[in-house]
């Protein structure tokens, strides 16, 4: 197989694509750790650590309530086999899982850049703006 060569720089794709990109979380659900540690264990669904949480490992914020995400069919499906109590609502200590609508692709355990920046690209928290505009300026290779 030849090597492929593009005509547009990095940047470029991503102006023609991003309109659209679309938030990928469908709901978001919070959970007790041993609840996040049997998805893995007894059911080996695949999860990233995402959001404001994920942000914090890659970035200059501040670490901040666990996040992780992973697809609601892959919810749906642990679901069905077995019972495990979430909330609709965020309580202390628990952590946030979020429902996407397809299943996060997972680099060094947080979700990929591109779906964290358009998960959090609206975010009303002037940190959590600056540093998600410096992910983006860093994934299409520019200075940031």
């Amino acid at each position: 197989m030849g090597n492929t060569i593009l005509k547009k720089n990095k940047r470029e794709i991503y102006e023609e694509g991003e309109a659209f990109l679309f938030d990928p979380i469908k709901q978001k659900i919070y959970i007790e750790e041993q609840d996040l540690d049997k998805l893995w264990i007894e059911n080996r669904k695949q999860y990233g650590y995402a959001g404001h949480f994920a942000l914090s490992k890659i970035s200059m914020l501040d670490e901040t309530k666990k996040a992780v995400a992973m697809s609601s069919k892959d919810f749906n499906q642990v679901m069905k086999s077995g019972t495990m109590d979430y909330y609709e609502k965020p309580i202390p200590g628990l952590i946030e899982l979020q429902l996407w609508y397809y299943t996060p692709i997972i680099v060094d355990n947080i979700i990929d850049p591109f779906s964290l920046y358009v998960s959090l690209k609206d975010d009303e928290d002037p940190r959590v703006a600056l540093e998600v505009s410096e992910l983006l300026q860093l994934q299409l290779g520019d200075s940031v």
